[in-house]
């Protein structure tokens, strides 16, 4: 198709600069007319004798950026979901503690690939200035809800 478009190409300036050079009257029209036929003999050569081996490489590459554009939609929607996860379940880290009336600064909750093909709650960064008491009942409550244990929840004190 690329080597089509290149050969009207020349052909229409060849055909223009044969237009221009013909004087008025009768020869500019027996040349308008032979530069259209041959215009259009030549369009009608490509689309009558087409290379299937071109066509068959352009669509092979074809499909080959057509799989490369599935698979990045694939792992950006991917990132995005885990985003999200990510954010809701900081939002209801914050709330919960807002229920509870503990001071949390702020909190960032980092996701996993679970068996079951969902992304899920793996471990908590808590920022807070808030008692022992507090954190050892609010760590319970992230337990219990999120499905983080203890273990993987770390407690700062030098803000967000």
């Amino acid at each position: 198709m690329e080597n089509t478009v290149r050969l009207l190409c020349v052909l229409s300036v060849f055909c223009a600069l044969a237009m221009n050079l013909t004087p008025e009257g009768r020869e500019k029209r027996v040349m308008s007319f032979v530069c259209s036929v041959v215009l259009l003999f030549s369009l009608f050569r490509s689309f009558r004798e087409p290379d299937w081996e071109i066509w068959a490489r352009e669509a092979a590459q074809l499909r080959r950026r057509e799989e490369g554009f599935l698979q990045d939609a694939e792992r950006l929607e991917d990132e995005l979901q885990r985003t999200v996860i990510e954010d809701k379940c900081r939002t209801y880290i914050l709330n919960k503690a807002r229920q509870m009336q503990i001071d949390l600064e702020d909190a960032s909750v980092a996701v996993q690939w679970s068996m079951e093909g969902i992304w899920v709650p793996h471990s908590a960064v808590i920022f807070s200035k808030a008692s022992e008491g507090e954190r050892a009942l609010f760590s319970s409550v992230l337990e219990t809800e999120l499905g983080i244990p203890v273990s993987r929840q770390k407690w700062r004190t030098d803000g967000a």
